[in-house]
């Protein structure tokens, strides 16, 4: 069984859904369900959604696992990126510092991702 997940890593619904149905699903099933991710942010609704979306796929060029630990990250900590002020350039800014911080233990090489965070974005 193969199910497709439409995620955004703004939102507080699909960072529910991250934490608690998929890893018991997989429990549950171990290798009967698949699950692919694709990338939907809702950015009339969550203004950095899209820039977390670019900043996970320029890690995932580089190492899945490392994608992996930062949507984990994220869908865990998303108020950390949105701030007090709600200020994108701040959340913009904490996205990339998580990036680069999940690059530096994954063994990455932060020169290529910040090219390619600067060639999306």
């Amino acid at each position: 069984m193969t199910v497709i997940n439409f995620d955004d890593l703004e939102c507080p619904y699909c960072a529910r859904l991250h934490q608690e149905l998929f890893p018991a699903t997989i429990e549950h099933y171990k290798d009967l369900v698949r699950f692919v991710y694709k990338d939907d942010p809702l950015t009339d609704i969550h203004p950095w959604a899209m820039h977390a979306a670019v900043d996970a796929n320029c890690l995932a060029a580089q190492n899945t696992d490392v994608y992996w630990t930062y949507v984990d990250y994220l869908h865990a900590h998303g108020d950390e990126v949105t701030g007090d002020g709600n200020d994108l350039a701040k959340s913009v800014a904490a996205l990339d510092r998580i990036a680069r911080q999940e690059a530096t233990l994954g063994k990455l090489n932060e020169t290529a991702l910040d090219g390619c965070i600067a060639k999306a974005g």
